[in-house]
């Protein structure tokens, strides 16, 4: 399977995704995540964009020919790697292949913590560097900043926060944070 990445105008990303499956590509969608507010009191569940302006496409044969994409009503261009390469690759392929295999919908995160260091515990991070910005307990929800295009981007995420025991070790590689 291959995997692409549009930047769109935000706006119009679920147009062109919705254009662009079934025609185009096997698979498209503009990626979404789960966050949790505070609404009179009760904690309501949304989804949100992921990561607004992106669109994600999935072929099972290599696509050759980006002019159609690019003359499409709010792209604004194909990501492309230095030397050329339209289809994503390393740890940008892994990343698409996980929102792949969640239909595009990121729902809550475990974060484990343990006094003040925190990790999100989630196969969509793995491989990237990665770090919990903030906590908010009681809108179950942390901020979290990842790399993505060459680029250091920040979200919240709707999470389910387990508290270790005094006496468990943290996994290795964990993040401080401002609690």
């Amino acid at each position: 399977m291959y995997a692409y990445c549009l930047f769109c105008q935000t706006q119009k990303c679920q147009v062109i995704a919705s254009i662009l499956e079934g025609n185009v590509v096997n698979r498209a969608f503009s990626p979404l995540v789960l966050q949790r507010h505070r609404k009179q009191g009760k904690i309501e569940e949304v989804f949100v964009p992921f990561l607004p302006g992106y669109v994600f496409l999935y072929s099972e044969e290599p696509l050759k020919e980006f002019i159609e994409l690019r003359r499409m009503d709010g792209v604004i261009r194909v990501l492309t790697y230095g030397n050329g390469e339209t289809a994503l690759e390393g740890a940008d392929y892994a990343f698409a292949m996980d929102l792949y295999a969640r239909d595009g919908r990121i729902g809550a995160m475990k974060v484990l913590k343990a006094g003040d260091k925190v990790r999100i515990e989630d196969p969509l991070f793995k491989g990237f560097e990665g770090e919990v910005l903030q906590m908010d307990r009681r809108k179950q929800r942390a901020q979290i900043k990842f790399k993505f295009d060459n680029t250091e981007r920040t979200a919240w995420l709707a999470c389910d926060i387990v508290f270790l025991q005094n006496e468990e070790k943290l996994p290795e590689a964990m993040t401080e944070s401002e609690s």
